[in-house]
């Protein structure tokens, strides 16, 4: 389906991204239609499990514009009430949205994403990068939990690799260590403290309270890549790829222009 044949305003569209987002948030095997409300004034809402706070508030026009371009399949259940389900076409359109964005960086967050995907990045830490994007791209490509638990193994290859390379720039350990294994939250921590000295109070302080956040974090890759359970949801492989590249960017963004 080629996206230039088929157009949706601004607003369609975001819709239609938040719909695919709230249906891929249950597992394949568990997926629900949505109960669409109408009410006799004109206003209309939608329920699904996945909703925080179960319902959210639709435009009427946006949805009827949906349903015409077959990106959702609505039936009707009775009297002011219908159910819908997005429709293969949908998914297909909403994955041409999010490459239409541009690389795989361009797909998250607008205020890190052109940092991470910059050439300079990719110099500085070209493992980390590589598989942080391949999380990216499969984050937006896959509603499967065998997918989801690849993309935080490959959110906490990032983050190993990461630690790995900027200590390749700063050797946070004497030559003695430099030859143990360390983990990646123990390089950062060691990085921290070699580089703490140079850095304005404030920021250390935020860095200081990021490494614990980085922990968090690199805890949720961990317990999603092994874990195939109830918890697990594309919301929550979401947060682990965005969190990642807020890590990383915050870290690279205080120690990209010291010198080594």
């Amino acid at each position: 389906m080629e996206q230039d044949q088929i157009l949706l305003l601004p607003e369609q569209e975001s819709l239609l991204a938040r719909l695919v987002a709230i249906d891929r948030n249950l597992p394949s095997h568990r997926r629900e239609s949505f109960f669409f409300h109408q009410s006799f004034s004109g206003a209309a809402w939608a329920q699904h499990p996945s909703i925080p706070g179960s319902r959210i508030t639709l435009d009427k026009g946006d949805i009827e514009v949906l349903v015409r371009r077959g990106f959702i399949l609505l039936a009707h259940a009775g009297g002011t009430i219908s159910t819908f389900d997005v429709t293969p076409e949908g998914s297909d359109y909403y994955e041409q949205m999010m490459q239409r964005a541009g690389s795989a960086a361009h797909q998250v967050d607008a205020g890190i994403r052109r940092f991470l995907d910059a050439e300079d990045f990719q110099h500085r830490y070209p493992q980390a990068s590589e598989r942080w994007s391949d999380a990216v791209t499969r984050l937006w490509a896959s509603d499967e939990q065998t997918e989801w638990i690849m993309i935080a193994r490959r959110c906490r290859e990032a983050m190993d690799a990461f630690a790995e390379e900027l200590a390749s720039r700063f050797h946070p350990f004497s030559d003695g260590q430099d030859q143990q294994p360390v983990d990646a939250l123990a390089t950062m921590n060691g990085i921290l403290e070699e580089q703490g000295g140079r850095l304005d109070p404030a920021e250390k302080a935020l860095l200081d309270a990021l490494i614990g956040y980085w922990s968090a974090v690199k805890t949720l890759a961990d317990q999603q890549a092994r874990d195939a359970g109830e918890s697990l949801t594309w919301e929550t492989t979401r947060r682990i790829v965005f969190q990642t590249g807020v890590t990383m960017f915050e870290f690279d963004r205080s120690f990209a222009g010291r010198r080594e």
